[in-house]
């Protein structure tokens, strides 16, 4: 499940103005951050609303995982 926010624990507020989010995967593993960058090729940050289902490939970052290839599904 998707969540545009800059704070793990607050409200979306401002997160399109940053660019990022985070990424809670279904499994229950930690949250996976993700850049408006890194988004598939018809996908549109302003587009993605909190609680959207998406797909996405992960690699190893500095500070954790981060999603790539993000699409909705």
């Amino acid at each position: 499940m998707l969540r545009r926010s800059p704070d793990r624990q607050s409200q979306p507020d401002g997160a399109a103005d940053k660019g990022f989010g985070f990424i809670a995967p279904d499994d229950g593993s930690e949250d996976v951050f993700f850049h408006r960058a890194h988004l598939g090729p018809r996908a549109q940050f302003e587009e993605l609303r909190d609680g959207d289902q998406v797909v996405f490939q992960t690699r190893r970052g500095e500070k954790g995982p981060q999603a790539f290839d993000v699409k909705l599904r």
